[in-house]
């Protein structure tokens, strides 16, 4: 529990927006090097995924059905 306060300057929630999954200071830092290595480790995120749109066809929209 103290370790997570010392990432989130002492208190165990940060409610703001946009800070709620990330924490500060050196403890934060490791786990975040740790998981780039890991990644690098394992091969992730080396390929782009190409999504394909045109897959999917648009039959009846919800309004049509009322």
């Amino acid at each position: 529990m103290n370790q997570i306060r010392e990432m989130r300057d002492g208190k165990l929630n940060d409610p703001n927006f946009g800070t709620r999954f990330s924490g500060t200071g050196e403890l934060a830092a490791a786990i975040h090097r740790l998981f780039m290595l890991s990644c690098k480790k394992y091969g992730l995120n080396d390929k782009k995924i190409i999504l394909r749109k045109d897959l999917f066809r648009k039959e009846n929209s919800q309004i049509e059905m009322f």
